[in-house]
């Protein structure tokens, strides 16, 4: 009888374990939506989730919305469990599946892609003030796709986004009045939206604020600042801003390569202390 006992408490603890996995990994593969991580930048490592039901998915419902990101598993968009329960929280109304759903139908995994739906995913999260879904939203509309291009209505979710702090919104909401795309062109908003986003550590706004500061493009030239965006940018790993550096340091004096070096060690510090 004890043996009896023991074998049945060690299916239900098994049974157990699997249904909270699931529960983590899929709030993991979740809450990535929510980051201010770029669609092709997340990672897509796999891992075996169970099948949890109904439960499993009310565990990763109440984690999600706890914030908990320190989930032990990451799933892929492949992982067909995972799909489904993303696309139930979607229909359930969660803001974070509906993004994650119109980027599994935007890259076409986990679905087949069609650019339309992920439009439609991405307009419910977005409409709910999810910083990540309207700057995807506005992507879409920046590049046409599963829409009419409309650089206006890019522009005006790169700025929903953008004001929430999202950096690569602000990024690209700079790009957009550096070049005048659906909205007037001004130099010294661009050099505002740049500076916002790479003072969150963004290598493509360091970059692009560096040269904003080389030119004298909505900023007074000054090769000081210039020279430093480009130290961080090129930190950052961004190549061309090495390339920019090397150039850059042949036309600038010792002492001003040596003050923008100060300048770029005085702002690592200071981000390190966030």
């Amino acid at each position: 009888m004890d043996d009896v006992l023991s074998a049945l408490i060690t299916s239900v603890m098994k049974l157990l374990c699997g249904l909270f996995a699931a529960a983590f990994a899929v709030c993991c593969f979740l809450t990535q939506a929510g980051t201010g991580a770029a669609p092709q930048d997340i990672h897509r490592r796999t891992v075996a989730v169970s099948r949890g039901g109904t439960t499993a998915f009310d565990h990763l419902t109440i984690a999600a919305k706890q914030g908990n990101s320190d989930a032990p598993y990451e799933v892929g968009r492949n992982n067909a469990g995972a799909v489904r329960w993303i696309r139930e929280g979607a229909e359930q109304g969660d803001a974070r599946a509906q993004a994650r759903l119109g980027t599994i139908y935007k890259d076409g995994e986990g679905a087949a892609r069609d650019d339309a739906v992920a439009v439609a995913w991405y307009e419910k999260a977005a409409d709910q003030g999810l910083a990540q879904a309207q700057y995807d939203l506005g992507l879409m509309y920046a590049t046409g796709r599963g829409v009419e291009q409309d650089f206006a209505k890019a522009a005006a979710w790169y700025r929903k986004a953008a004001e929430q702090r999202l950096a690569v919104a602000q990024f690209s909401l700079g790009y957009m009045y550096l070049k005048g795309r659906g909205v007037e062109q001004d130099l010294e908003l661009a050099t505002k939206w740049y500076r916002k986003a790479a003072d969150q550590g963004d290598g493509g706004a360091q970059l692009s604020l560096a040269l904003s500061y080389e030119n004298g493009r909505g900023v007074q030239q000054d090769f000081v600042q210039s020279i430093e965006w480009l130290i961080l940018a090129s930190a950052n790993g961004v190549p061309e801003a090495e390339q920019k550096l090397k150039r850059l340091e042949h036309r600038a004096t010792r002492s001003q390569i040596a003050e923008a070096e100060a300048l770029a060690s005085r702002w690592r510090r200071h981000a390190a202390r966030g």
